[in-house]
């Protein structure tokens, strides 16, 4: 008696989920993928999100199940009860063991891929690399870093999500590049993020470059191989799992942040008319609109007073808010004399200490004043995208903020001066000029708004101004409170610099006022360890002490609990050699401070700290230790600083550790990763005589 396959499988597959928590999983999903293999051999894998699946998935992290998928009528080919799957973009991941050798997952040169899935993405930032679905490159112990297999994923370009498919092949020694191992093609066109659900593939046969096709929603991409280039060479093939939704151990950075559905793997290429119809939506696209643009409220002023106002977290430097987003919240406010600026203030944390401002910032500087009734010019100079509004009207606007200069460009020419004898506007910072018709009671009320630094370049804004030209049209003078009177200044070097030096000792004044007051949140912790010390010394009085440094005379408790510790020290110190310890503090423990601490010291990002021999032993939340005492390849901290995988290499960023460094910490793990205390000898430490009391306090103020 023959049976259906398809039939087969759904008996068997309701048997075997009845145990599959209890029994073996791994060993189902191996029974399964035979299965499915036999009624469609072309099928890898496919998760629809909607029930248990027939190939089980492991979640970690945020995510949600039963969200609602592409549904009629706008998505007609899917059913009205259909569900997906969110993932949080923090990490968040579902995963699937490789069943292992020759899988349905392992594919060589000759071997055709298609990946495809549907997704509703809520944004990607600029420069990210986002997985949707990939094998390999888990960080998982046992399996090299780079040991990509194939990867479907979406990148930003342009404000848009564009598709992306990235393998490796085995690294060559001789390669001529870091990254000639890596292989990524990348369309150059794409959706815009936001609440349509998209539909996204890759088809490609491995050894044939030319053979790459993207797709998105139905129609076919143009793209390049952006990385790597085309290569014929063998892919890596190994046992490494599978992730959908990230990838790197759970990398915020590769992380999709969204709503998935659909996902699958096929070991062939879908045909054209295939991948043609599997996106048909009913009615109009939701399209993301900008939100309407509406000049901010002049707030309060002090009188005679300009207002600067500073809002960090802006969606991006290259556009205002769309109407689904909300305007980020006022993190500062500075009253300035004013429409000129050359540096923000600073930006301190909870505890009063020196933080850094997360850009984009949207500086808004704002005045209220009298001029003229009639026809006036305005001129703005600022480095981003910028809009200068006067009586509720946009005169004035400035393009977005290029990428940071390689040095290689056209030389820039020196700007002209708007009229002679004026300041010129520095380098990279636009001159916009703009008319506007002031009413017959003079009343001017000015916003300028500008985005201040990006992901990539520091929260810098220039020389940011406004000015406004005089009734004789010979002269501008900064915008203020006062208008255009005897008192404006004028757009000249001298009256610019000496404006500037005023504002500086302004900020200055703000910014330690401002730290101070923050700084005063934490009176209270340490007026308690005030009157700690104070408890303590009350109750336990001068006593003779047992201490070689105090020559066992009477000593105040703090003389001998300092005594203490300085002997300790001496103590610890002698267990170490001399040359180790002068080594590890005066070579190995400043790369680690300095490049690593901030990150991994008391923050522990990831679990990790590196601010002692036990916590870089432990390894954090990865179960590969930072430090293997003795062995550098299997050190995560050596791997990851040597790795020119951008998306891993530490520290992040552009900046790396010279070859010396490296080639420091490599000789410290080699020697076993000694952490030996502070030098310290006896005759550094030896009390000074007691001083008099004006030589006391002179010392101490």
């Amino acid at each position: 008696m023959l049976v259906n396959p398809s039939i087969l499988c759904q008996l068997i597959g309701q048997r075997l989920m009845h145990f599959r928590k209890i029994v073996f999983p791994s060993l189902i999903w191996i029974a399964l993928s035979v299965i499915s293999m036999a009624s469609d051999p072309k099928l890898a894998a496919q998760w629809d999100f909607n029930a248990e699946e027939s190939t089980p998935l492991q979640s970690h992290g945020a995510v949600q199940r039963d969200i609602p998928g592409p549904r009629p009528t706008t998505y007609p080919d899917f059913d009205a009860s259909n569900t997906a799957v969110r993932l949080d973009g923090n990490g968040a991941y579902l995963s699937l063991e490789d069943p292992g050798n020759q899988s349905a997952f392992d594919f060589t040169n000759g071997d055709s891929i298609t990946l495809e899935a549907w997704v509703m993405v809520d944004d990607v930032r600029p420069g990210e690399f986002v997985y949707v679905i990939g094998k390999g490159r888990t960080g998982s112990p046992g399996f090299a870093a780079d040991n990509q297999n194939w990867a479907l994923r979406i990148r930003e370009t342009g404000g848009k999500v564009c598709v992306s498919f990235l393998f490796a092949t085995e690294r060559k020694p001789d390669a001529k590049a870091a990254d000639a191992h890596w292989h990524r093609w990348s369309s150059k066109d794409g959706f815009s993020p936001g609440k349509n659900w998209h539909h996204i593939a890759i088809t490609y046969r491995f050894g044939e470059a030319d053979s790459i096709r993207g797709w998105i929603d139905g129609k076919l991409q143009t793209g390049s191989w952006d990385m790597g280039g085309p290569t014929a060479e063998v892919p890596v093939v190994d046992n490494d799992a599978i992730w959908i939704g990230s990838s790197r151990g759970g990398a915020a950075g590769n992380s999709f942040r969204g709503v998935m559905d659909s996902v699958a793997v096929h070991r062939e290429v879908l045909s054209d008319s295939l991948l043609q119809k599997r996106f048909r939506r009913e009615g109009a696209e939701i399209v993301e609109k900008p939100a309407p643009e509406i000049m901010p409220e002049i707030p309060q002023l002090e009188p005679g007073r300009a207002l600067l106002v500073l809002r960090e977290g802006m969606p991006s430097h290259t556009r205002w808010l769309n109407q689904s987003e909300t305007l980020p919240q006022v993190v500062m406010s500075v009253p300035i004399d004013s429409l000129l600026i050359d540096r923000l203030p600073q930006r301190y944390d909870a505890w009063g200490i020196r933080d850094r401002w997360k850009g984009p910032v949207l500086v808004q500087m704002t005045t209220e004043t009298q001029l003229s009734p009639g026809k006036h010019r305005f001129l703005m100079r600022v480095r981003g995208l910028s809009r200068l509004w006067v009586n509720g009207k946009v005169i004035a606007r400035a393009k977005p903020l290029g990428s940071s200069p390689s040095g290689e460009e056209p030389m820039t020419p020196v700007a002209e001066p708007p009229l002679p004898g004026l300041r010129i506007a520095e380098h990279r910072q636009q001159e916009v000029q703009g008319d506007a018709e002031i009413g017959a009671d003079g009343r001017c009320r000015i916003v300028l708004e500008t985005l201040v630094g990006t992901k990539d370049l520091r929260t810098d804004p220039g020389e940011q101004c406004v000015a406004v030209q005089t009734d004789d049209a010979k002269m501008f003078v900064l915008l203020s409170a006062r208008g255009v009177d005897a008192q404006a200044v004028p757009l000249t070097d001298v009256e610019v610099t000496s404006a500037l030096a005023r504002l500086e000792a302004s900020l200055s004044a703000f910014d330690d006022a401002n730290r101070r007051k923050l700084a005063a949140s934490q009176d209270s912790f340490w007026e308690m360890r005030h009157r700690y010390a104070k408890s303590w010394a009350d109750t336990n009085p001068p006593s003779l002490v047992p201490s070689a440094l105090l020559k066992s005379q009477p000593a105040h408790p703090i003389d001998a609990f300092l005594a203490e510790k300085i002997e300790r020290a001496i103590v610890e110190s002698s267990k170490s050699p001399p040359d180790v310890a002068k080594q590890f503090h005066g070579a190995v423990l400043p790369i680690l401070r300095d490049q690593c601490f901030r990150c991994h010291g008391d923050k522990s990002t990831g679990g990790l700290s590196l601010n002692s021999r036990e916590a870089a032993l432990l390894g954090g939340d990865s179960t590969t230790p930072a430090v293997v005492p003795g062995d550098v390849s299997a050190s995560e901290l050596m791997r990851r600083i040597r790795s020119t995988d951008p998306d891993e290499r530490m520290p992040p960023g552009e900046t790396s550790l010279s070859a010396e460094q490296i080639a420091t910490l490599e000789g410290w793990v080699k020697d076993g990763a000694p952490w030996p205390a502070m030098p310290v000898a006896s005759e550094d430490v030896q009390l000074p005589p007691i001083v008099a009391d004006n030589q006391f306090l002179r010392r101490i103020f």
